[in-house]
């Protein structure tokens, strides 16, 4: 059984993207991580620098076995969270 995928939101500073954010997560837990991915690509369009956006997307591109993509996502998101287990077991 997959772990639930959940997010931190809304984002004070990224307000526009918490509705997308939820979007992503639900689809994420449906197993459906290329509709995810798209939903994620709008919310990185609006917000680039979203940390949680691009965790997501990495999640996604994990799923989709885009295991270069998925890499470079828990790069940039590491060093904002260098504690997260996960993101450690994640990058190997």
């Amino acid at each position: 059984m997959s772990p639930t995928v959940t997010t931190t939101f809304p984002s004070p500073a990224f307000p526009d993207v918490s509705g997308l954010l939820q979007q992503a997560c639900n689809e994420l837990n449906a197993n459906q991580p290329a509709a995810a991915g798209r939903t994620l690509a709008k919310a990185l369009a609006l917000a680039p620098g979203n940390i949680e956006a691009i965790r997501l997307t990495g999640l996604a591109a994990r799923l989709e076995k885009d295991y270069a993509t998925a890499i470079g996502c828990f790069r940039r998101v590491l060093p904002t969270r260098p504690n997260d287990a996960s993101l450690q077991i994640l990058l190997g």
